[in-house]
């Protein structure tokens, strides 16, 4: 009797061992569970943002083009043609054309594998090759895109949800021209823009490039 009396008597001072294992197991469980829900609670609470500040803005997503792809009304990928401009920046930036070709004051130069053509031009006298100052440039390669995301190959009504404010600015035949950010000193007779997207069909099947780098 008296070590009856001792067991329930440990038992009730100690009601930890009178769960049992499967009882302590359980409680274990439960209090664990407890504790992971409040302590993150109480530490936001605690360190978080007053609720007066603002939210933070949510960052940008990053495009899936590198830099070297990507095309504005100042840059052919790594070419930029407003800061450089120059004959020999092309070349830095796009390698050595497949093709080049002089006319008068103006030379055109290719990169098939990149699928751009660009024209320079000299005033002065020089070879525009050699020396020439950047015009224009027609880029018709797929892996192309724009600065906001927009890709050769893309329907119309994609280009318009990327650039609401695109200009209809021409049309010959089914060719229907865009421009999408406007520039200065657009070299050519017929450059309209800084960045142009032609369009055919309800595609964009070219992006150009125009800005007039010899100056006046």
């Amino acid at each position: 009797m008296e070590g009856s009396d001792r067991g329930r008597t440990d038992r009730n001072a100690n009601p930890w061992r009178s769960l049992g294992r499967a009882g302590q197991w359980f409680t274990m469980t439960v209090l664990t569970a407890a504790i992971g829900v409040l302590v993150p609670l109480f530490l936001t609470d605690w360190f978080g943002p007053d609720d007066d500040d603002p939210p933070a803005p949510r960052p940008e997503p990053a495009l899936p083009f590198p830099q070297s792809r990507l095309v504005s009304s100042e840059r052919v990928g790594l070419y930029q043609v407003e800061v450089d401009g120059s004959s020999s920046g092309a070349t830095d930036a796009l390698g050595q054309p497949e093709d080049s070709e002089r006319s008068g004051t103006t030379c055109t130069m290719a990169w098939d594998g990149e699928e751009v053509l660009m024209e320079l031009s000299n005033l002065g006298g020089e070879d525009p090759c050699v020396y020439g100052r950047f015009c224009s440039a027609h880029i018709t390669g797929r892996d192309w895109a724009t600065t906001k995301g927009l890709q050769i190959g893309e329907p119309v009504r994609r280009m318009m949800t990327l650039y609401p404010r695109a200009e209809r600015v021409k049309e010959s035949g089914e060719i229907i021209r865009y421009v999408l950010e406007p520039g200065t000193a657009p070299c050519g007779q017929d450059a309209e823009g800084g960045l142009e997207a032609w369009t055919s069909v309800g595609k964009v099947f070219a992006l150009r490039v125009s800005f007039h780098a010899g100056g006046d």
